[in-house]
């Protein structure tokens, strides 16, 4: 954080706390109720690459210490197949009644303000988890002036890279456990990790997390941060942002919403990018690197590093897959990595949501980069309701 944001803070935490604090106490300023984490009370555990055990000496299940020997990893796969050009499909049709998230019409303005208050003041006192979920609730009720809700967005990602995407797990944080890993352990596929304990997050998340590579791979016996999901996307076309958050129905119950960070984005020219519902959907054509693009206007195919490709240096591509009756006649539309960084901000695609490059020293926190490895695609129908879902919205 800038010297001038710290001001900012400061200056908005004397303001809200000193207007609101009759408001806090109608609002209510104690931590969520909510069930205990795995390894919460035992203080802050921090895995660094390899990591050490967390507080209190125990794997998140309780379970007894690996006998030993490497865990295998997997890698973000190579995509061969053809982005869909927009033509009939006879593959199911996902379809979910899926809940759009709206402003909360209970918060009023000055309730948002202290939410507002009560998550800046959090985060100074070093409650990092119950911050985040003030800040988070403030930003989704929309009742925030342009102002603090820029200064909530900008505090909630800085909480977000502290209690998201780093190796640490802070005590009370539903999203977030630390799991030993046994020798034989992989991420993906029919019996990684991501499938049995039903994570609904990339490995490639996972590994940056952790900061595993081919060189230096997960190992047996050793403990490391997992992270329940699934994130999701809120893209506003009149602004020509995204909104990526974090939320999870679990046992029946939605975990709290946890906004993660804003970006800008590129949309389709002439309302080509329609609004409504979709999931992630890896299906094929779907999310993968490299991926060949099929030119709608002459059919032709593209591969990643011949003249005229679209998706740029990253060739990201995440595939969209409509979920409601404005969306479902849809198979071309997806999000993705572009060769006119320019046109971020603008109406310059075909009807995709275009996102930059990450150019940040830690660019897999920022564009395309963070969206590809955050968000969750899934292959069959059944299969709907744990993939990211997106919603565009006017």
């Amino acid at each position: 954080m800038t010297r001038r944001q710290k001001r900012q803070l400061a200056a908005a935490l004397a303001f809200v706390t000193a207007g609101v604090i009759v408001i806090v106490v109608v609002v209510g300023g104690g931590p969520d109720e909510r069930p205990p984490a795995p390894g919460e009370g035992g203080g802050v555990s921090e895995i660094d690459g390899g990591g050490i055990a967390p507080a209190g000496g125990q794997t998140d299940d309780g379970g007894q210490v690996p006998d030993g020997g490497q865990a295998s990893i997997t890698r973000p796969k190579e995509n061969g197949e053809v982005v869909p050009d927009g033509g009939a499909t006879t593959e199911p049709v996902p379809q979910r009644a899926a809940e759009v998230p709206k402003p909360n019409p209970d918060i009023a303005k000055a309730q948002a303000k202290a939410l507002l208050g009560k998550g800046l003041e959090m985060s100074q006192a070093g409650a990092l988890v119950e911050a985040r979920t003030a800040l988070s609730e403030a930003i989704f009720s929309g009742k925030l002036d342009p102002v603090d809700a820029q200064l909530a967005r900008a505090e909630a990602w800085s909480l977000a890279r502290k209690t998201i995407f780093s190796s640490r797990v802070y005590p009370g944080d539903m999203y977030a456990f630390v799991h030993k890993f046994e020798a034989g352990d992989t991420l993906e596929g029919s019996r990684g990790l991501i499938k049995r304990l039903d994570l609904r997050v990339t490995g490639a998340l996972l590994e940056r997390i952790n900061n595993v590579s081919p060189q230096r791979p997960f190992m047996a016996g050793k403990p490391y941060k997992l992270l329940k999901g699934p994130f999701h996307a809120i893209v506003h076309k009149s602004e020509y942002v995204m909104d990526l958050y974090l939320q999870r129905e679990e046992n029946g119950r939605r975990l709290p919403k946890t906004f993660i960070r804003r970006l800008a984005v590129g949309l389709g020219r002439n309302g080509t990018t329609p609004l409504g519902s979709w999931i992630a959907y890896d299906k094929a054509g779907g999310k993968g690197t490299r991926a060949p693009y099929n030119d709608p206007q002459t059919g032709k195919i593209i591969h990643y590093g011949e003249p005229d490709y679209p998706f740029g240096e990253k060739g990201l591509w995440i595939r969209l897959h409509g979920i409601d009756e404005n969306t479902r006649m849809y198979t071309d539309r997806g999000i993705h990595s572009t060769d006119e960084p320019e046109s971020i901000g603008k109406a310059g695609s075909a009807g995709c949501i275009r996102l930059a490059d990450g150019k940040t020293p830690e660019a897999w926190l920022d564009g395309i980069d963070l969206v590809f490895r955050a968000l969750f695609a899934v292959s069959k129908p059944e299969s709907r309701h744990k993939a990211s879902t997106v919603w565009i919205r006017p």
